[in-house]
């Protein structure tokens, strides 16, 4: 004879971050195309030579998303109508670099970012490197807790026999293993001293919900 009991068993992990992600945006408008296209690359180079001054590779900064578009404004005219008017091409150059979660080395690259040229908004992201090892295991946790629910259903129950999985449904994990102390910032010039984050980030807390069909064979 075979039993079935359906469990629900859930993992959770709280990760010490170690590595931080950098993600910055420059842009800028002018009014013919090729030098809206030569901005972009002098302030991306500025943004290169800032990471590169404080022990980078060049190509450590990597892009994640380049547009360019037509740019237009709404004035009022001597009629006292608004009317759409083109002012030129509009670039936006979206990139991220990623480096160990050092306080210090994040000090001197803020630092070298409040003085670049090419004064990009950015934001900061902790994160865990092994991200796969860490998915495995929070399933391990959640499947071992669903099998002791289980276990401990079947004792109440009276239900006897070997026990063992039939399907498993993971569907309910959670993969965004992030923190963000820090959204949406620019710098000014800072003093000679430079930068001394106050940074500590929380914890990764993540989470796992699996559920186990779980078999009883006599």
């Amino acid at each position: 004879m075979v039993q079935t009991i359906k469990v629900t068993g859930n993992g959770m992990l709280s990760l010490k971050p170690d590595i931080i992600r950098l993600f910055m945006t420059v842009s800028g408008v002018r009014e013919d195309y090729e030098e809206t296209l030569n901005m972009s690359a002098e302030r991306t180079g500025a943004l290169r030579d800032c990471f590169e001054s404080v022990g980078f590779e060049r190509d450590a900064l990597k892009t994640t998303r380049f547009c360019v578009d037509a740019k237009y404004e709404n004035r009022r005219g001597r009629d006292g109508n608004y009317e759409r008017v083109f002012v030129g091409y509009e670039f936006n150059s979206e990139m991220k670099i990623e480096f160990d979660a050092d306080s210090a080395l994040l000090g001197r690259v803020l630092t070298a970012l409040s003085g670049c040229e090419a004064v990009p908004e950015f934001r900061i992201e902790y994160s865990v490197r092994d991200r796969e090892a860490a998915k495995g295991e929070l399933l391990e946790l959640a499947v071992a807790d669903s099998r002791a629910k289980a276990e401990r259903l079947a004792k109440a129950s009276g239900m006897k026999g070997i026990m063992k999985a039939k399907c498993i449904d993971c569907s309910g994990c959670d993969d965004d293993m992030t923190v963000r102390p820090a959204e949406r910032m620019m710098l000014a010039k800072c003093s000679a001293d430079g930068i001394s984050p106050d940074i500590t980030p929380e914890n990764v807390r993540v989470s796992c919900n699996v559920t186990v069909m779980w078999q009883f064979i006599d």
